[in-house]
């Protein structure tokens, strides 16, 4: 019995920790690509990878709750259930991602902790502008991938994740350095690819959803649902918790990044 429930963790764990690999992989290839483009460039990105990190990661842990809801109506067997708590937690992506819109826009009491030098801060603020459209697109993504997880199809979830990987040389490349006719952009080029990117994966994610006969079961799109306040109070109560348990672990990280970025540009 250990055997086979040591194999099923296996199983639906490592298509997760690939998953996660990739996400993270995009930063170190931003900050590789950002440096090679010169070091305002690269301070630019780290100091707004830095901000939105901080907003999204913190979003992101909010609507872990939807696991832990659609992982206990998996098990009861009450799958059509799945399919409601789905569109509600797609509500409240929407609502979260109208937040981190406006802070990203408006970062000025962050900025105000940098004493940025004003090219470097306008190249912060164009990059934050520009990543603030992957916002809406990136939760709903963690919404489609946390209900593919609680539901045992976390292979999905990885493969987007590496196609995403896959495009993110060439699209940073092409907008960072004005291929094809494009507008050379510079460290703002690298959050307009993670947007691109954010969009292709979760229209691709849900897509998915909506086709595959496994997945169609649990009644995603079967109808429309308006936000209910029940529910909604429900995966705040349960995902509020997490959020702020993710936010205290990387501010200090954030607040360390923004305090460096006083010294000047070669030291950000």
């Amino acid at each position: 019995m250990q055997k086979s429930i040591l194999a099923e963790i296996t199983r639906l764990g490592w298509p997760v920790f690939i998953a996660q690999f990739a996400v993270m992989a995009n930063g170190l290839i931003d900050t590789i690509m950002a440096g090679r483009y010169g070091t305002e460039d690269l301070a630019a990105v780290g100091i707004g990878a830095s901000i939105y990190a901080t907003l999204f990661i913190t979003l992101m842990g909010v609507l872990f709750a939807v696991t832990p809801i659609a992982a206990q109506l998996y098990g009861a067997g009450r799958h059509h259930a799945i399919g409601e708590e789905v569109r509600q937690s797609a509500w409240l992506a929407l609502a979260l991602a109208a937040l981190s819109f406006l802070a990203l826009r408006f970062p000025e009491p962050l900025l105000a902790l940098t004493q940025l030098e004003p090219p470097v801060e306008a190249k912060v603020r164009a990059y934050l502008n520009a990543i603030s459209w992957a916002v809406p697109a990136a939760l709903l993504f963690r919404v489609f991938g946390s209900f593919a997880t609680a539901v045992a199809r976390p292979r999905i979830v990885m493969t987007l994740n590496l196609i995403g990987l896959a495009l993110k040389v060439p699209l940073n490349a092409a907008l960072m350095y004005g291929w094809a006719g494009l507008p050379a952009l510079g460290a703002p080029g690298c959050a307009v690819a993670t947007a691109v990117i954010a969009w292709l994966s979760v229209i691709a994610g849900f897509v998915y959803c909506a086709r595959e006969a496994e997945l169609r079961r649990f009644g995603v799109f079967d109808r429309w649902s308006w936000p209910r306040a029940k529910a909604q109070r429900q995966l705040v109560a349960l995902g509020l918790p997490i959020g702020f348990t993710v936010l205290v672990d990387v501010t200090a990280f954030t607040f360390m990044a923004l305090f460096v970025a006083r010294f000047g540009a070669q030291y950000s």
